[in-house]
């Protein structure tokens, strides 16, 4: 695996943040959690609806989790593929079925049209009813692209 630096993210020292840090959760230079608390419940709440509902956490989506549960704001700043998209979908999923709302924006209607379409995969395998503009889910989900037809046309 390629070694992976994330420059000046690193929450204990401003430094660079490495994967093995990711890893352990411990930053190398100071010698403290890069978290302000261990895991608690509720992290340990959406790691197991991510599992479900996805896969296992990769280091930095876990990262990035302990962030939003906290409620610190932050960019997701990561090469393609890491699973950005993927993690933001699941966790505006976890967080919907909290009472708590999310906004997902994208900027093609492609990536819209997947988003939907992941979205209800993910519902599916954890068990919540998710309704797409209506309101008769667990969990519902408004999205609009330009494409779009208007209601009975």
């Amino acid at each position: 695996m390629i070694p992976v630096s994330y420059e000046n993210l690193c929450p204990s020292c401003g430094s660079s943040l490495l994967e093995n840090e990711l890893q352990s959760g411990i930053c190398d230079k100071t010698g403290r959690g890069l978290c302000s608390h261990e895991i608690d419940d509720v992290f340990s709440e959406f790691s197991e609806f991510f599992r479900m509902s996805v896969g296992e956490l990769r280091a930095l989506q876990k990262f990035w989790g302990r962030r939003i549960l906290e409620g610190e704001s932050f960019t997701a700043v990561a090469p393609t593929g890491i699973g950005k998209t993927t993690f933001g979908i699941a966790m505006a999923l976890f967080l919907a079925k909290k009472k708590k709302r999310s906004y997902l924006i994208f900027p093609t209607t492609v990536l819209i049209k997947q988003t939907v379409e992941r979205l209800s995969e993910f519902s599916k395998r954890s068990g919540i009813r998710v309704s797409f503009n209506r309101n008769d889910g667990d969990v519902v989900v408004a999205y609009y692209f330009s494409g779009m037809k208007k209601k009975g046309s």
